[in-house]
Order: structure tokens, then C-alpha cells, then sequence
């Protein structure tokens, strides 16, 4: 699996690409199926990765998307990594 790099870290091409990527593989981009997935639990995307409540659900999407979830310590933003990329949770 490859490593997903942070938006910020992306070129408009990267970004436009990747996006369409997403579509076409899952039917819509990461961010708006968590937000879906999110507001199921009525919580924002943030308090959705690290919920005890929630914690199953988004075990199964990692496993369907390939990455490890998480927030990065200090800076209320997503990232995310494949399996073994040195992510730790």
C-alpha cells in the first residue's frame, strides 16, 4: 500500500487527480464518507476517529480504504498512511 501524503504537501494536479481517483474507486471522495459516517454517530469527523463509540466503524473503513486514521498530535488536522508507513496511532 502506498503512503497518501497531507493535502497541504500536494500540487493542484496531485489534488485533482487524487480526487478523481477517489471517486472512481469508492464512489466519492475520503472526506465526504467520513463526514457521512460522522454525522451517523452525530459527531464532527475529528471526534469520529477517536471515539470509543465509534472506534469499529472506523477500523472498517482503514480496512477499505488502505490507510490508518488518525489526528495528529497538536494540530487538529487528518492524516493518513498505509499500514507500516511509521504512522503509529
Amino acid at each position: 500500500m502506498k503512503y497518501i501524503k497531507l493535502a497541504k504537501d500536494l500540487t493542484p494536479e496531485q489534488l485533482d487527480k487524487m480526487y478523481w481517483e477517489q471517486i472512481e474507486k469508492y464512489g466519492a471522495p475520503i472526506a465526504t464518507i467520513l463526514e457521512v459516517e460522522a454525522k451517523k454517530f452525530e459527531m464532527s469527523i475529528d471526534e469520529f476517529l477517536v471515539s470509543e463509540k465509534s472506534m469499529k466503524r472506523v477500523q472498517e473503513l482503514e480496512e477499505v480504504f488502505g490507510v490508518l486514521f488518525e489526528i495528529e498530535p497538536g494540530m487538529k488536522e487528518l492524516s493518513g498512511g498505509a499500514p507500516g508507513s511509521g504512522k503509529r496511532r
